[in-house]
Parts: C-alpha cells; sequence; structure tokens
C-alpha cells in the first residue's frame, strides 16, 4: 500500500465510525498506523470498547456537554489531537409538500429537519470548535470534513440534506482562510 502521510500514531478522532463510511474510514486509517479515537453514538453495547488500534467513545455530537467531556478525556489521556475527520451524518429523504400521499407521509417534518441540522451542522461545529481550541494550542491539526455533492447540487426530496452539507462546505471554506 502506497502512502503519502505518515500516520503513524498521529491520535485521529472520528466521528459517525462506527459503520459505514465512518467505519471505513476508521479500518483505513488504522491500517496506516493511526491511534484512532471512534465518536458515534452507535455502538455503546460494549462491541467497540475493546479493539487493538482505537478507543470508542459513545457520544451524541448534538450535545456540546457530550463533545466537550469527550475531546477533553482525549487530551488528558494522550495530551494532543492531530487530526479530527467531521463524518458523522444522517438523511431522512422527505419532499417539502407531499400532496399525494395521506398525513404528509413523505413530507419533512420538524423533527426529521431538527435531527439533520443537529447533526449534519451542529455537530460539526461543535465538534470542530472543541478539537481546534487544542489544535491551536499546540500550533497543529487537520480537520477533515465529510460532504455530499448534494450540498453542492441538491437533490430531490433532499433538500434538508441538502442544505446541511451545504452548510459544512461553507464551514470547511470558511475556516480555511
Amino acid at each position: 500500500m502506497q502512502t503519502w502521510l505518515n500516520l503513524q500514531d498521529k491520535i485521529i478522532i472520528v466521528t459517525g465510525g462506527a459503520s459505514g463510511i465512518g467505519l471505513a474510514i476508521v479500518e483505513e486509517l488504522l491500517a496506516q498506523g493511526a491511534n484512532v479515537q471512534m465518536v458515534d453514538i452507535h455502538g455503546g453495547d460494549g462491541q467497540y470498547e475493546s479493539h487493538k488500534g482505537y478507543q470508542f467513545w459513545p457520544t451524541d455530537i448534538s450535545s456540546a456537554k457530550e463533545i466537550n467531556h469527550t475531546v477533553a478525556e482525549i487530551i488528558q489521556r494522550f495530551g494532543r489531537i492531530d487530526g479530527l475527520v467531521n463524518n458523522a451524518g444522517v438523511n431522512f429523504p422527505r419532499l417539502l409538500v407531499d400532496e399525494k400521499a395521506p398525513a404528509g407521509q413523505y413530507e419533512l417534518n420538524e423533527a426529521a429537519f431538527e435531527k439533520m441540522v443537529n447533526i449534519n451542522q451542529k455537530g460539526v461545529f461543535l465538534m470542530s470548535q472543541a478539537v481546534a481550541r487544542q489544535m491551536v494550542k499546540q500550533h497543529d491539526g487537520v480537520i477533515v470534513n465529510v460532504s455530499s455533492e448534494s450540498g453542492l447540487e441538491g437533490s430531490e426530496g433532499q433538500s434538508c440534506y441538502a442544505a446541511t452539507k451545504a452548510a459544512l462546505n461553507s464551514f470547511t471554506r470558511s475556516w480555511s482562510k
């Protein structure tokens, strides 16, 4: 395997690392020798708690209190954070208005809207802010935000998801300046 970046023993937090794209990111970082800190609301049943190369931190990333606690614990344990991969995200495809289905079966409701905004947008902000405080102190660190084509183009039935990913793209561009 060819590498272009030395990740050996780097302390890297991955949100949403318990499944899907996040789990693939965790596995690749482990293969590159990183010390991965997996942050996810799922997996608290113990299946992730002891694995060679990473530590599982059950955390609701829409909660500043939980994020600040988790980040403080990681800093206390390792003394630094080298990287953050903001991968956690949810999508509940819904139409703005569903005139065909009874009772708006496929219509975007407030609960789905709030959950997508809280995880996809607020969670990225809170996690990045908590980690960036440490990175500024240590004068080093990298934040990677995982977005979606939907944030650039929009997607039918996914207006809220697309809006949260567009916000993520704006965070990324603004924070890089």
